[in-house]
């Protein structure tokens, strides 16, 4: 929101279509949202598989990144400190879909 760079609000651009990406461009660069405007916006999340989109594009940037670092001539220790933080991120990211899972689930 507020105009800033999203991967979730990319996604639901390049998915929807009509009065979906009419609600999608309408609250882009909002401060906040109408209670109706969240409940649209967390079907179409829904309906277009969101959540799971943008896990899969970070899980391919982070495997992208763990490539990089093994072909880098980095020293042993540097590149277990990099797999580290790549599994961290990995971590967390199995925790948010979960979290967003459980979420939809309540409703």
């Amino acid at each position: 929101l507020e105009g800033r760079p999203s991967l979730p609000l990319l996604f639901l651009h390049e998915r929807t279509s009509g009065a979906d990406r009419d609600l999608v461009e309408a609250i882009a660069g909002k401060k906040t949202m109408e209670p109706g405007e969240r409940e649209r916006l967390a079907d179409l999340i829904a309906r277009h598989d969101i959540v799971e989109g943008c896990a899969s594009w970070v899980r391919a940037e982070v495997a992208v990144a763990a490539r990089a670092s093994l072909e880098s001539g980095f020293s042993a220790e540097a590149r277990a400190g990099m797999a580290a933080v790549e599994q961290s991120l990995l971590g967390h990211l199995d925790e948010v879909v979960a979290q967003a899972v459980r979420w939809r689930e309540e409703e």
